[in-house]
């Protein structure tokens, strides 16, 4: 039966030591960045907080600044140099593998170098901050606390970390590596999926299904067949209801702005409650089909986005920050199309137009009813609606084996980090967290 230690950092197997950072590592931190340090006759990309994440680094934007050759060699990264962040999200880290031929780092951040001496993977090692910051809470309370936290070089230091074996080492970080890829993988195919569903959009309601020819409209090209109505021709807005945030409890389920931006269907489990007494209720409840939209927002962005109400467990109401609109009964529209259309990038844009910028951004009723929509025959608009829910469907199904990856992933690295599962006397290739 494996034996265990209990240590300042919690039980370890018995075979593993406990080493401080400092023992492990040196410590650098990188150039302060100031105004005379944006132009020069140095520039060079260096990286920020920003671009440091748990365990992966975000290099879609990469600043400059002036790095004169003196200060080179001390600031450039090398393959395998740990980066932790000390503001922001303090100990977040990530492990450098040379993704640019030259880079160096700003002030903000630690760099470590293992010592000659220091038996440690800088994979593992990466591994072993997210689990002691993100899960453990092993550091709680080290950062400095000033008007923002940050974690300095002298408390950097001092914190301790296990280490197994070196071999051991590779081994956890190499099977946590092949597990995390398992998710990039799917995050990658959940991103070609939704640019996939943004061109389809695009094409289809530019074009339609039928190859009819186009026409030339105020709100852009469209089938010959196809009309232009406003929202106000088809249905009704109502503001939500307004109640004071101790009016929450355990009345009656409301739908909040934070509930609208999951997906195209609102999920009617888990929403918050509130207690409205004997207010009449019953103009604010929600039916099938409704469609909400986002009032007001401190983002552009976020104003008028839209939601659809696919079900619900019971009867439910809606904040003061949200409007619902409905179809008339008259209407020949099918909701799942009105809801995919508002979502597609053109018809954001026209919401948007029609919002008031103050402040935060806005939308009333009456701006949201003169928005206007492209509408091909209710037939059209359900082969439409069959062609998304399609790729839909294929997001949900990734979006699920994404999440149960990313569950495996925390699970074991809880189990291999404590010790609980071992793997020093499995065969794994370990070239994927070497360092030359």
């Amino acid at each position: 039966m494996a034996k265990f230690q209990e240590t300042d950092i919690g039980s370890i197997p018995s075979d593993w030591r406990i080493r401080s950072i400092d023992g492990l590592f040196t410590i650098q931190q990188g150039k302060s960045l100031s105004a005379k340090e944006r132009t020069g006759d140095y520039l060079k990309p260096f990286l920020r907080t920003a671009n440091v994440f748990w365990g992966s680094l975000d290099l879609s934007m990469v600043d400059e600044m002036d790095i004169p050759p003196k200060d080179r060699e001390r600031l450039a990264l090398r393959y395998g140099d740990v980066l932790v962040c000390e503001g922001g999200d303090i100990g977040r880290t990530a492990v450098w593998r040379g993704e640019l031929s030259e880079c160096y780092y700003q002030n903000h951040l630690h760099r470590l170098r293992t010592r000659p001496d220091g038996d440690v993977n800088p994979f593992f090692f990466a591994l072993w901050m997210q689990m002691a910051w993100k899960y453990l809470n092993v550091y709680k309370g080290v950062g400095n606390r000033t008007t923002i936290p940050n974690l300095s070089s002298s408390k950097l230091k001092e914190l301790l970390a296990p280490i197994p074996s070196l071999s051991e080492q590779k081994k956890i970080a190499s099977v946590l590596a092949k597990i995390w890829k398992t998710v990039e993988i799917q995050a990658s195919i959940l991103e070609n999926l939704r640019e996939l569903k943004k061109s389809l959009m695009k094409h289809l309601f530019t074009y339609g299904l039928r190859g009819e020819p186009l026409k030339k409209t105020e709100i852009g090209m469209m089938p010959k067949s196809w009309e232009v109505k406003s929202l106000k021709e088809m249905g009704d807005c109502l503001n939500g209801l307004n109640f004071a945030q101790d009016a929450r409890g355990d009345g009656v389920p409301f739908v909040n702005v934070k509930n609208m931006y999951a997906g195209l269907f609102i999920n009617p489990v888990g929403l918050e409650r509130v207690n409205l007494g004997s207010k009449n209720l019953d103009k604010y409840f929600l039916n099938k089909g409704d469609i909400l939209f986002v009032r007001s927002s401190l983002k552009e962005e976020g104003v008028g986005w839209s939601a659809v109400i696919k079900e619900l467990l019971e009867p439910t109401v809606f904040c003061g920050f949200i409007i619902r609109y409905r179809l008339n009964n008259s209407s020949q529209v099918d909701a799942d199309y009105l809801g995919h259309l508002l979502l597609a990038q053109e018809q954001r844009e026209e919401i948007i137009r029609h919002s008031s910028r103050m402040t935060i951004t806005n939308i009333s009723q009456e701006g949201l009813g003169s928005v206007r929509v492209r509408l091909p025959s209710l037939a059209e608009q359900r082969d439409i609606v069959s062609i998304l829910r399609a790729v839909d469907e294929k997001v949900a199904i990734h979006r699920a084996k994404k999440s149960a990856l990313e569950d495996l992933f925390k699970t074991t690295l809880n189990q291999l980090m404590t010790g609980q599962i071992r793997v020093k006397d499995l065969d794994i290739d370990t070239s994927d967290v070497e360092i030359a």
